[in-house]
């Protein structure tokens, strides 16, 4: 019973992230240099745009500030990080006050490679979680961000029954906005490096750098504030379509709370610097790739958490979200973001070329939404 009670999420998530952060530090320490994995090895940026098979590279570590001195510096963060774990196993009750000294040495150990990147997400969510000692995981706000990303119904339904979660709701799509901006920023910023060629070009392929730039910070904040308004059309295009045209009963803040959450997998994107490759994928197959992947999962979690804001079945939500998402994807594609220049990778539609390609789309959805029941009154 009493190693029950120890061994939670918010032990064992730090311990596994701190085991990988030091194996990786380790390696760095070894060779002295970042983790630099690639598909096939290239000596140069021409072999590697030259070749028609495809090149790509995933670096575990910051070169300029490792190997060397900067390694044991490191380390120490790693274990520094060992031994709040262990004094958590020792004294439960001190969780509340080390989780968030794990979550920031979580985030210390990105520039060694954080323990593959995993190992830096394991630490800081089991950090963040035991912040909230005295709730169950699932509970906590990195519970609850889980929940939304594995699509469970019953988060929704407790988010349906609780007004207070909009203040939850809302820093969720301003941490949503966060990671993916970050993710743009450097994505965008590192890829025109390596399309003007010469010496970043090649620091960036080969050697693992990641560079910097105050246009990323420009980015991100462009792309948390649009986090916001695009949050607030979906929740406004969803609520008209299935309150106001099937007249169901239901709040706009429910509609919000669980819109909120289902944009919870657009933090992936922040992963999109992580990978850098050849054309074309480097401009297309990755970045559209991993765009699309988000936005299906988005609109399932939309489908979950609209079925229960309105107690509808699954399949009438999915015709509400499909004909809402429609008129939210046009007044955003034709209106917000050629108005605002919107920052970061984004897919242009050419007007008035796409007019008819348009019209079809809207066509359809409009169909597809009527077959599933979006116009039902029941």
């Amino acid at each position: 019973m009493i190693l029950r009670k120890r061994v939670r999420p918010t032990l064992i998530l730090p311990l596994i992230g701190c085991i990988l952060i030091m194996i990786n530090g380790a390696w760095i320490a070894i060779n002295g240099k970042a983790i630099v994995v690639s598909a096939f090895k290239a000596t140069s940026v021409e072999q590697i745009t030259a070749s028609k098979q495809f090149w790509g590279r995933i670096a575990f570590g910051t070169p300029g500030i490792i190997g060397g001195m900067w390694t044991p510096l490191w380390l120490v963060f790693a274990l520094i990080m060992a031994a709040c774990i262990f004094t958590i196993y020792r004294k439960p009750r001190r969780e509340t006050t080390i989780g968030g000294l794990i979550a920031a040495l979580s985030i210390l150990s990105i520039p060694i490679g954080g323990g593959f990147y995993i190992g830096a997400i394991f630490a800081f969510c089991g950090g963040i979680a035991g912040l909230k000692r005295n709730k169950p995981f699932k509970e906590t706000s990195v519970g609850r961000l889980i929940r939304a990303a594995t699509l469970d119904s019953k988060l929704y339904a407790m988010l349906r029954e609780t007004p207070d979660a909009i203040q939850t709701a809302g820093l969720t799509v301003l941490l949503v906005g966060f990671l993916s901006g970050i993710g743009n920023g450097l994505y965008v910023h590192n890829v025109s490096l390596i399309k003007k060629g010469g010496t970043p070009s090649q620091a960036i392929l080969l050697e693992g750098y990641m560079f910097w730039h105050d246009t990323v910070i420009m980015v991100t904040l462009a792309i948390i504030g649009l986090a916001v308004i695009r949050w607030l059309l979906l929740s406004t295009t969803i609520y008209g379509v299935g309150a106001k045209l099937t007249g169901a009963s239901s709040d706009y803040d429910k509609v919000a709370r669980a819109v909120a959450f289902a944009f919870v997998p657009e933090s992936l994107l922040v992963i999109l610097p992580l990978m850098l490759s050849n054309e074309p994928t480097l401009s297309f197959n990755w970045p559209i790739g991993l765009y699309i992947l988000v936005q299906i999962w988005v609109f399932l979690g939309v489908i979950v958490g609209i079925s229960k804001a309105f107690d509808f079945q699954k399949k009438k939500a999915a015709g509400i979200t499909i004909l809402g998402g429609t008129i939210y994807w046009l007044i955003y594609e034709l209106f917000i973001v050629p108005t605002l220049k919107v920052p970061g990778f984004r897919i242009d539609i050419a007007m008035p070329e796409s007019a008819l390609a348009i019209l079809v789309v809207v066509g359809i959805a409009t169909l597809l939404a009527a077959v599933l029941g979006a116009f039902s009154k029941r």
